[in-house]
């Protein structure tokens, strides 16, 4: 426990968030429409430094990472507190990925999922058939359209 504070300690001292181009305005853009959560393997003192340093952390209702579960990502226990938490059901969610792991998650939790393209990423070759990759710049093009397209 001692050396994975200090590694943090350590990783706080270099380490930004960054987003990628189009993150932040994506999720603005569908923080009014649709109720958001994250569903992460990263311990939580780490995911509210990501969101703070985004500043988007008012835009999720729900924030389960993984010292609220006892097994990590693709096993579905993450996704299924999540759902949980929220109160809805795996047929009502739609689920963002850039992981095989989390892909693997949200399929075994019953989700449908899209698999986000982010730069630099290399996206792996056992996805689900007929899954949707898409580019935060394409996202936030449906959300902009506001005609239900997720």
């Amino acid at each position: 426990a001692e050396v994975a504070h200090r590694k943090f300690e350590l990783l706080y001292d270099v380490f930004r968030t960054e987003a990628f181009p189009h993150v932040e305005q994506f999720l603005r853009a569908c923080a009014g429409r649709w109720r958001l959560a994250v569903a992460s393997n990263s311990p939580l003192h780490f995911v509210e430094r990501a969101l703070d340093d985004l500043g988007v952390s008012d835009l999720f209702g729900v924030v389960t990472t993984i010292d609220d579960v006892s097994r990590r990502k693709p096993d579905p226990e993450i996704v299924l507190l999540t759902l949980d938490r929220l109160g809805l059901s795996p047929e009502s969610c739609l689920v963002f990925e850039d992981s095989l792991p989390g892909v693997q998650a949200a399929v075994a939790a019953g989700c449908d999922v899209v698999v986000l393209r982010n730069p630099g990423l290399i996206l792996p070759e056992s996805l689900p058939t007929g899954t949707p990759v898409q580019s935060w710049e394409e996202l936030l093009t449906l959300a902009g359209e506001g005609q239900g397209a997720f």
